[in-house]
């Protein structure tokens, strides 16, 4: 009996509490070892809900490899200014983790790219049934890059696998740049996919949050999955969410991307559907419609339908 409760202290590790998630994550940037928050599989595991109410300056995680299992709990009362991971790397895992509503992002940004998400910033991993209902406000007053925002990943360069967004995302970019090179990507569960890894993928994949920009930047992607998909195919998706956008008077004419489930793709779009509004106002050319406003000549759009209305009154011509 002795031995077996040693045994079990030994493997007892998980994070049980706002202050054990902030030790943690400083012992993940520096180099520290993690081991009495793991399982005896090397697993990283949450124990129970975490309130994070008094975690606002959560160090984010700067890279992780490993793998992260919220077990089902919940993060709670997160005031948040930026993801939990800044980046998880390929072949990392984080699945089984829920953001509550409860938990707000406001964001402001002033120069160059800008990446966020409430789960991790840059996704070279696996997310695998992973959901999001916290909201995100961002507002621009200066650009010079893109913008990247998303529910669970603000980039997502691997799989996406039953995720699931129902926080709204609201962008607002007021610069009046003339920077070609700038723009906004804003999507529900990622707001682009970008310098793909082979076999990315959104896979069964659900939106409820509305998705809403508002702005005079030139390029601009905006969907109710992810605003850009780019190489990354997605399969068995769905928007309930409306997804919203204004564009404004700007330095230079511009282009906005908009669709319920993407705003752009290159890769196969499978089974995929919208019952969300699609709504587009303002003065820049715009690539609308209920699944995905830019598609490429050579990519599957099969079996997809859209329920949602699809309407604009944009002054630029509308496709």
């Amino acid at each position: 009996m002795v031995l077996l409760l040693s045994v079990i202290a030994v493997y007892a590790g998980g994070i049980g509490n706002a202050k054990e998630f902030i030790a943690f994550a400083k012992a993940v940037n520096s180099g520290a070892d993690i081991s009495e928050w793991t399982d005896d599989k090397g697993v990283v595991c949450l124990e129970c809900d975490i309130d994070m109410k008094k975690a606002s300056k959560f160090p984010t995680i700067v890279a992780f490899k490993g793998t992260f299992d919220g077990k089902g709990y919940t993060l709670k009362n997160w005031k948040a200014n930026n993801a939990l991971f800044q980046e998880l790397k390929e072949g990392g895992v984080i699945c089984n983790l829920r953001i509550d509503e409860s938990c707000v992002m406001k964001l402001s940004s002033n120069s160059g790219e800008f990446i966020r998400a409430f789960i991790v910033n840059v996704n070279s991993g696996t997310l695998r049934n992973c959901e999001n209902y916290g909201s995100i406000k961002h507002r621009a007053d200066a650009l010079e890059g893109y913008i990247f925002l998303g529910g669970l990943c603000g980039i997502n360069r691997y799989i996406l696998i039953d995720c699931k967004n129902g926080g709204n995302i609201e962008s607002e970019v007021v610069v009046a740049t003339a920077n070609k090179r700038s723009g906004v990507c804003i999507g529900g569960l990622a707001g682009s996919s970008r310098k793909n890894l082979k076999a990315a993928s959104y896979i069964r994949c659900e939106n409820s949050g509305n998705i809403r920009y508002k702005g005079d930047t030139p390029y601009n992607f905006v969907g109710g999955v992810s605003g850009q998909s780019v190489k990354a195919s997605m399969k068995w998706c769905i928007n309930r969410g409306n997804v919203d956008a204004t564009t404004l008077k700007g330095a230079m004419n511009g282009y906005i991307y908009m669709g319920g489930v993407t705003g752009h793709s290159n890769a196969d779009i499978i089974c995929c559907d919208n019952l969300g509004n699609v709504d587009a106002r303002g003065v820049y050319q715009t690539r609308m419609a209920g699944v995905v406003g830019m598609p490429n000549a050579k990519m599957n759009i099969t079996g997809c339908d859209n329920y949602g209305k699809v309407t604009s009154a944009t002054e630029g011509m509308t496709l």
